[in-house]
């Protein structure tokens, strides 16, 4: 029986809705190259004069929809793109090395279609990739 390939198309709901929402707000911000579940997605708003805070979603579509009706308002003096916040079970760190560690951390979206599902044929591909962004991107590794 073949495995089934785990390359996204369309970007997932997350994992499990009743969580949405209850994950912290201060994660870890990008990086590790492979991903495990999509736990929500993130819209953070930048208010005039107030604090900073997000809303949670099950789903992009959603994110999307609710950026944009915030930018309607005009009432904000930033409305971010949505952001997915992934959970890793392994990932790359800035040595390019596999860390066998889970941890949770927001990624931009586009990254979900970069066949960044944890698999073994991904994790040898992102090392790879790591490593050339190494020598491309040094100020990214700092």
């Amino acid at each position: 029986m073949a495995k089934m390939k785990r390359k996204v198309t369309i970007p997932p709901p997350a994992k499990d809705l009743a969580m949405v929402g209850k994950y912290p707000a201060f994660v870890k911000a990008g990086g590790g190259y492979i991903f495990d579940d999509v736990l929500e997605y993130r819209v953070w708003i930048h208010p005039r004069g107030g604090d900073d805070f997000f809303q949670s979603f099950g789903t992009l579509e959603e994110a999307k929809a609710f950026a944009e009706s915030k930018r309607d308002e005009g009432k904000y003096a930033v409305v971010e793109d949505p952001l997915v916040l992934v959970q890793q079970k392994e990932y790359i760190n800035g040595k390019c090395e596999l860390v066998r560690e889970e941890r949770i951390t927001e990624w931009r979206i586009e990254w979900l279609f970069e066949d960044t599902w944890r698999t073994k044929k991904n994790i040898s591909r992102a090392i790879k990739r790591c490593k050339i962004d190494r020598v491309e991107h040094p100020e990214d590794f700092k």
